[in-house]
């Protein structure tokens, strides 16, 4: 559960979504949710929504494949 202002808890959720070899997981809450890819988490980025999230984890797996040296997901 996250706290919101005055006491109000909301609660935190997570999806996972298989793209072809990798699996991205995005967790968070409202205005706040972050992406692991296969079981890494490389970025302390924070997205305001799921569909940025996810975005920027399929370009993580994208650079994966591509085999350049791991570094915070690219393009975000």
């Amino acid at each position: 559960m996250r706290r919101l202002g005055h006491g109000v808890a909301q609660p935190s959720s997570s999806k996972v979504f298989e793209i072809p070899g990798h699996e991205l997981l995005v967790s968070g809450c409202e205005g706040a949710w972050r992406v692991t890819v296969d079981g890494v988490a490389e970025s302390p980025l924070i997205f305001a929504t799921v569909a940025e999230a996810w975005a920027a984890g399929v370009r993580e797996a994208e650079r994966l494949d591509r085999g350049l040296e791991a570094g915070a997901f690219p393009g975000t």
